[in-house]
C-alpha cells in the first residue's frame, strides 16, 4: 500500500502543471520550424574534424532534416547553426585521454524592446565528457558526437510534432 501510494504522488508530481513531464522546455521549443541548420565542427587537431562532420551531417539527414551550406543561409531565412565542439585532454604519454562534446544551436534573435539590437544566441545546448584509451580517441569521439545529436534530433523531433486530433 506505500508503494502504491509512493508511485501514485510521483505521477502527480511528474504529470500535474508545473510538474516535470507537463512543463514545455523552453529552450528545446526554440527548435520548433527551423528548416535547416549548417553544421560546423570545432576540434582539437589531433581529432579529424571532417569525419566528426560527416558523422553529424549523416544523422541530421537520416531523419530528414535539411543540412545547409554556408552560401545557403543567407537565402533561407529562420536556418540556424549547429556547432559541435569537441575539446581533447591528454596527459603526455597517459593510456587515457579525456574530452568533452558540446552542441549548440544558434539562432538569429533580436530583443523585442530594442529590435536594433540583435545578433546570434544560443537557444540549444548539451553536453557530456568523455574518456577513452589513447588507441580509441577518434572512435570515441566520433561515439559521442553521435550521441548528443541523437539527443539534438529528440529535443528537434518533440519541438517539430504536428498533433493531428
Amino acid at each position: 500500500m506505500t508503494n502504491c501510494m509512493i508511485m501514485i504522488m510521483v505521477l502527480a508530481a511528474l504529470l500535474t502543471p508545473g510538474g516535470a513531464l507537463a512543463q514545455v522546455d523552453q529552450s528545446a521549443m526554440s527548435l520548433r520550424g527551423i528548416p535547416g541548420f549548417v553544421v560546423q565542427v570545432q576540434s582539437t587537431p589531433q581529432l579529424d574534424h571532417r569525419e566528426l562532420q560527416a558523422v553529424a551531417e549523416l544523422e541530421l539527414r537520416r531523419l530528414g532534416i535539411r543540412v545547409l551550406t554556408a552560401e545557403e543561409v543567407p537565402s533561407t531565412p529562420g536556418a540556424a547553426g549547429l556547432l559541435i565542439s569537441v575539446a581533447l585532454t591528454q596527459a603526455a604519454e597517459a593510456p587515457l585521454a579525456g574530452g568533452m562534446t558540446t552542441i549548440e544551436v544558434l539562432q538569429a534573435a533580436s530583443l523585442r524592446r530594442q529590435p536594433d539590437i540583435a545578433g546570434a544566441f544560443v537557444t540549444w545546448r548539451s553536453g557530456g565528457p568523455w574518456i577513452a584509451g589513447v588507441n580509441r580517441i577518434q572512435n570515441v569521439s566520433e561515439s559521442s558526437v553521435k550521441s548528443e545529436v541523437a539527443l539534438f534530433l529528440n529535443a528537434f523531433r518533440a519541438a517539430n510534432l504536428k498533433w493531428t486530433p
